[in-house]
């Protein structure tokens, strides 16, 4: 298969790891999606989801950024730093 080929079925086995693949069918084409176990993301689960290790503090919302492995957290109101481990209240009130 040349890298100009479509994966198009789970017969082509696109999916990675322990995922699972699940054929689509629409009445233009046939199609598949990869069901990835909760560590593994990507659109044929080829990425580790460092969301799974709950990066975030303060109860912020960790978002996969993909092939680098690397996450965002969407931050509370009054914390930040990219983790949101940072009091913004504390900061204003002791940093004048």
């Amino acid at each position: 298969m040349s890298s100009l080929d479509l994966l198009i079925s789970c017969s082509d086995s696109p999916c990675h790891y322990l995922s699972k693949c699940q054929q689509i069918s629409t009445t233009n084409s046939t199609s598949y999606q990869c069901i990835c176990p909760d560590y593994l993301i990507g659109d044929r689960c080829q990425y580790t989801n460092n969301c799974q290790k709950q990066p975030c503090y303060n109860q912020g919302s960790c978002i996969p950024l993909g092939p680098q492995n690397n996450f965002m957290c969407l931050c509370q109101p009054g914390f930040g730093n990219y983790d949101c481990s940072i009091s913004m209240l504390f900061n204003i009130l002791f940093n004048k």
